[in-house]
């Protein structure tokens, strides 16, 4: 497989990695990355190299959500650090500051409930940002939001109005050309993740962070959204169990064999974990099912 041949050193090691390690994935880069296809490997041992690195991530991030006890007592600004796919990703392509906003939770709406962010941003711009409740006012938010589309300043700022005081903590803390991608869930916009840098970003950059941004806000947010989803999941021990079974590759034939329980009842256990999970089918329940971590 050829490696990406474009310039920027970082960005061309950070493809390489993702290549080195396979799996059944790949990233459309644009094309002057060049196009790096992840091949399943028959090896179950082997791992993506993303997912990997996401899962260092949040494992250094899973200490902070244990301390919280609910959504109620979860601070609305919390910082990152110490995020090793933040730090590779900024390798890849140079970024000032990036900041996630919202929860990859049902009934959780960005705009619409209790605003959470996690960013790099100074702490007083952002407990400005908060407290002053410039987000509900935010340009690039809102155009987000509406349009389920990338926001970048350059294009939004002049069609919209800024308010005065957004633009002045802009200023005083040096932000520049902020860049927010928007993260789905059950085609609604329940989050988005942003960027931010002095010189404005390239189109081959915007796209590169664009296919990027969800696993980014998994690394950050996914110990939060795992704990608050698997207790709003509510999921019974005959659901788990199918589910369990289910993954295991069992028809329902096979699952009503090996747990007892009659077809009908596997078929109808499935059917509310899929609910549940806010998933459209058994195979994405599934998958979102051992992404939370409620089976193996």
């Amino acid at each position: 497989m050829n490696n990406i041949t474009q310039s920027n050193g970082g960005a061309k090691r950070f493809s390489r990695e993702i290549d080195g390690h396979g799996w059944a994935r790949h990233i459309n880069l644009p094309n002057r990355f060049e196009k790096t296809y992840l091949r399943e490997r028959a090896d179950s041992g082997s791992y993506n190299w993303i997912s990997r690195l996401m899962r260092s991530s949040r494992s250094n991030n899973r200490d902070n959500a244990d301390d919280i006890i609910d959504l109620r007592s979860l601070p609305q600004f919390r910082p990152i650090r110490d995020n090793a796919f933040v730090d590779r990703l900024r390798n890849a392509v140079p970024f000032d500051h990036v900041s996630v906003s919202g929860l990859d939770l049902d009934g959780y709406r960005l705009g619409e409930t209790t605003f959470h962010l996690e960013s790099d941003v100074p702490p007083a711009l952002a407990e400005t940002y908060l407290s002053d409740k410039l987000y509900e006012a935010d340009p690039l938010l809102r155009y987000v939001i509406e349009t389920q589309c990338v926001a970048l300043e350059s294009l939004v700022y002049p069609k919209r109005k800024v308010p005065v005081r957004f633009r002045q903590l802009a200023e005083n803390f040096s932000i520049r050309n902020r860049t927010v991608f928007p993260v789905k869930r059950n085609g609604l916009v329940c989050a988005s993740v942003g960027f931010m840098r002095r010189e404005p970003f390239t189109e081959d950059e915007i796209e590169f962070l664009r296919q990027i941004a969800r696993p980014l806000y998994t690394s950050v947010v996914g110990p939060l959204v795992e704990r608050f989803a698997a207790e709003s999941s509510k999921l019974t021990e005959g659901e788990i169990i199918c589910l369990r079974l289910a993954a295991e590759g069992m028809t329902t034939a096979e699952i009503a064999e090996g747990s007892k329980f009659q077809a009908a009842t596997v078929d109808s256990y499935l059917k509310l974990a899929t609910k549940k999970l806010g998933c459209k089918n058994r195979a994405h329940a599934l998958v979102e099912a051992v992404r939370r971590e409620l089976i193996d």
